[in-house]
Parts: structure tokens; C-alpha cells; sequence
């Protein structure tokens, strides 16, 4: 008889309350107090995201893999998946408002910093803890292998390709957004131009048909909104004729109100 949900995820918790990895920070406060597992489910469900969060990458057995893909692609199958046609607006670009974590896409965009690792807070919301925390403890040991290979901490506009794990999407493209002081300069408009321009090649030369982008910088790295919204509107506008013909459709993908109207303005949806 398969395990319900409330056996894997207990099974999980069990196995990051336990970890002896050295420097591990996964145990937490939680330990392996038996009480934990007493708790509501919704309580469980939201410590083993934090407990994933912290988690440094290193590796972790099959068995803990299987039963974490059968809980998240369980979870994956009661939502609402957005497919490219469900989305606003004419081909080949289009827009998205809601949790990009939902998109079928060939691929999908984080915004992720120089470490290219995620996001260490504990429950972060920002799109680099939620697609982290949605695809799985194996998209932080894929990125970590990327920057291995690579020898050093990401440039700006610098883009890694790993597999979306239990996304919708087949593919996630990492790529470090600038970060702007007070107010973004020639450098800081030219970076960002540059990561749209390596997110559209890239999924060009991989021969894709749907690619998510999100608002880059616009969070914590306070590149203005509107500003953004225009230089990934413009730039993808320039690439207008080779979208077409590759038969490739860029989705921009706005969380909030204010986001979603600068798109909606840019691409005539209003």
C-alpha cells in the first residue's frame, strides 16, 4: 500500500531532524523531538520547506529523493498548472501574473544572487526560495555542481541552465540580476538588458517553444519596476523576428498588481 502524504512527509522530517552532515544547520531547533511529528500537518508541511531551505548542498540519500518527488509531484498534481495558452496576450510575447513555480514552460527564469545556491532563509518568499522549495533539494546540489565547475561566484547577467526537478517547467535558467544602490545607471540598465538578451539566446540555442521570465532585480535588488518592465519588454521586442521563427514564446511573469499593470501597458493589454 503506497504512504499517504502525512508518512512522507514525516519520513522527511525524520531524515533532515537526523542529519549529522558536518555544519549541517538542517536540525535546527527542531531536532528529532518526537513531538514534531504530533503536530498539524500544515505545521509539518511548512518546517520541512525551512528545513529544505537551510539545507547546505550536499547529498542526501535515494531513498530521502524518491519519497520527497512523490510528495512534491503529489502536490504538483492538485494545482492549477499554467500552460502557454492560458496566458495574456498575442505570440510570441505574452504575460503571466501569479507564482511562476506553475508554469509549463520549457523553461523558467530565477532570479538568483552571485552564489547561485538559493535562498537560505528559512520560508523566504522571495522566487529564488519558492522555486527552490518547489523543485526539490536536488536543484540546489545542480547549481552547486554548475558552480563548482565554474571556480567562482557568478558575474552579473551571468546565466546557468539546470533541470526544473518537480517544476511543470523542464528546465530553470538561473542568472544574476544587477543590484542598484539608489538609482540604476547606464552600467546597471545595460546589465539588465544583457540578462534578457542571455535568457533569450540560450533558450534559442536549446531550440525551446516557451520560456518565463520574471521581473530581475526588481525585489531586493531595487531595480525600479516600471524601468525593468520596459528594458525586458524592449530588448525582447528586438528579438521579435527570431522568436518568431523559432516558434518561441516569451511569458513575462508578474507576481503583483503593480507589476502585471507596467507588462499589461508595454504589450497593449490594456
Amino acid at each position: 500500500m503506497a504512504a499517504s502524504n502525512e508518512e512522507l512527509l514525516d519520513y522527511l522530517l525524520s531524515v533532515l531532524c537526523s542529519e549529522s552532515v558536518s555544519g549541517s544547520p538542517a536540525a535546527g531547533s527542531a531536532g528529532a523531538d518526537p513531538a514534531v511529528f504530533k503536530k498539524p500537518y500544515a505545521y509539518k508541511r511548512q518546517l520541512l520547506r525551512r528545513l529544505c531551505n537551510l539545507r547546505p548542498a550536499v547529498p542526501i540519500s535515494a531513498d530521502f529523493l524518491k519519497a520527497q518527488d512523490e510528495l512534491l509531484q503529489r502536490e504538483l498534481k492538485d494545482k492549477h498548472l499554467v500552460r502557454v495558452e492560458d496566458t495574456q496576450g498575442q505570440f510570441p510575447l505574452k504575460l503571466y501574473q501569479g507564482d511562476i513555480t506553475l508554469i509549463k514552460a520549457d523553461a523558467v527564469t530565477n532570479a538568483a544572487n552571485a552564489q547561485m545556491l538559493g535562498c537560505f532563509i528559512p520560508g523566504h518568499n522571495c522566487i529564488d526560495n519558492c522555486i527552490h522549495s518547489a523543485a526539490g533539494v536536488q536543484l540546489r546540489l545542480a547549481c552547486a555542481e554548475k558552480m563548482l565547475a565554474l571556480g567562482r561566484p557568478a558575474q552579473t547577467a551571468e546565466l546557468i541552465v539546470t533541470p526544473g526537478f518537480n517544476l511543470p517547467a523542464k528546465y530553470v535558467f538561473h542568472v544574476t540580476g544587477p543590484i542598484v544602490a539608489s538609482v540604476p545607471g547606464p552600467k546597471e540598465i545595460s546589465q539588465l538588458e544583457l540578462c534578457y538578451v542571455h535568457l533569450i539566446e540560450q533558450a534559442l540555442k536549446m531550440g525551446m517553444h516557451s520560456l518565463a521570465v520574471c521581473a530581475i532585480s526588481t525585489g531586493v535588488f531595487n531595480f525600479p519596476g516600471e524601468l525593468a518592465a520596459q528594458i525586458a519588454v524592449n530588448t525582447a521586442k528586438s528579438y521579435a523576428d527570431k522568436l518568431q521563427t523559432a516558434d518561441l514564446c516569451m511569458i513575462f511573469n508578474a507576481f503583483d498588481d503593480r507589476t502585471a499593470g507596467f507588462y499589461r501597458k508595454l504589450l497593449g493589454l490594456t
